[in-house]
């Protein structure tokens, strides 16, 4: 992060200029903000797709208990760990949605990391104090290692809804 007057690097918790002097707006490091309507939607959006997984999970174990009542083994320590899985992450999703909070953070970018998947890529970030998130993929083109950032995210999932670049104002 850079003075605006002198350009001079500047730590996030100065609040003057240590070249020119100059008195610089304090920030604040790190508070809670309402969702946005958009934030709501996607993740009413990602609780529908995951109840409806679930539940298509649930139904299949059913029927699969019923139509093969005397086969025992690894299945159905598969289907309860999957049916877990699913539950854990459906859970965050709901109180998420229902703190209708959203976390924002001033914090230093460590690393990005692409994971390589069948279906997608998907794109992470290791920040200083908030740790390991998941970023979208349009996050990635401004995303660079060692900057410090505005990050609104979430505090049940770890998933960042936005990312800006820190500037700072003079005062």
């Amino acid at each position: 992060m850079q003075c605006p007057h002198c350009q001079q690097k500047v730590a996030p918790d100065v609040n003057q200029c240590p070249k020119c002097n100059r008195k610089l707006k304090p920030l604040i490091m790190s508070q809670q903000i309402p969702l946005s309507n958009q934030h709501r939607q996607a993740l009413r959006s990602e609780i529908i797709t995951l109840s409806i997984a679930l539940g298509f999970l649930i139904c299949i174990a059913t029927i699969l208990f019923f139509a093969l009542k005397a086969v025992s083994g690894l299945i159905w320590p598969i289907f309860g760990l999957m049916i877990v899985v699913g539950g854990f992450y459906w859970l965050n999703r709901i109180r998420d949605w229902l703190r209708g909070i959203a976390q924002v953070q001033i914090d230093q970018l460590r690393e990005l990391r692409y994971v390589h998947t069948k279906r997608k890529t998907r794109l992470y970030a290791d920040f200083k104090l908030i740790g390991s998130q998941q970023l979208k993929m349009e996050h990635g083109d401004f995303a660079i290692e060692g900057n410090y950032y505005v990050v609104t995210y979430s505090l049940g999932n770890n998933h960042v809804w936005e990312l800006a670049k820190l500037s700072r104002e003079v005062a």
